[in-house]
């Protein structure tokens, strides 16, 4: 058989299967305890970070561990509606999106929220002059993903990023990580663009680690 759907999952990389499984033996502790086991596998824990820190070009701090895609997007547009609240109440997505976002942003929508879909061009990308025309000073978040999980469309997020009326002092959340092995480059590159934050969803599924 010939696995063609790499867009939506990947197989685990033998090497991350041979670490996880050397963890689960070596390291039982508890990460927040404080005896001795607990310990050893906060301070792995803690490595770990720092070297992903080291690779994405950002502190530790700026990585949010969570149990999957679906909570992933939920914290972040609730956290920024929220966070955010007194400066806007504009979110723009797309209608390409994951199910946990589009359902997210309805239920912000329910709760006051003005949300706007960016018109999609016939090869799948976004309209760069809509996504333009859509901002205004109430806009508080872009989501947008990366790649299209049941499509493969790659979308040009650093010519997104690079245009100054749309990224300029904007909040722009790049969902889903499914174009694999130009992932962690891409993501260096953009984070490194000035002017705009960037938050970067990185599902373990869509680069061979553990699901």
């Amino acid at each position: 058989m010939i696995y063609f759907d790499n867009s939506a999952t990947t197989f685990v990389d033998p090497k991350v299967l041979e670490t996880f499984n050397k963890v689960c033996t070596e390291y039982p502790g508890n990460s927040n305890s404080i005896h001795s086991l607990g310990v050893k596998s906060k301070e792995l824990e803690e490595y770990a970070t720092e070297k992903i820190a080291r690779l994405l070009n950002v502190k530790p701090s700026e990585i949010i561990y969570t149990s999957g895609a679906s909570e992933s997007n939920n914290t972040v547009l609730k956290g920024v509606a929220s966070r955010y609240k007194n400066r806007g109440n504009h979110i723009i997505t797309t209608h390409l999106e994951h199910s946990s976002t589009i359902e997210t942003v309805k239920y912000l929508e329910s709760k006051g929220f003005i949300i706007d879909y960016v018109k999609i061009n016939k090869d799948g990308l976004i309209n760069l002059d809509n996504l333009k025309e859509l901002i205004n000073d109430k806009t508080i978040l872009v989501a947008i993903s990366y790649v299209d999980s049941e499509l493969g469309i790659k979308q040009n997020i650093k010519e997104i990023m690079q245009n100054k009326d749309i990224s300029n002092g904007m909040l722009i959340f790049i969902n889903d990580g499914q174009n694999n092995n130009e992932l962690l480059e891409k993501i260096k590159n953009t984070l490194q663009l000035k002017n705009t934050t960037y938050l970067k969803r990185l599902n373990a599924c869509d680069v061979y680690l553990i699901k």
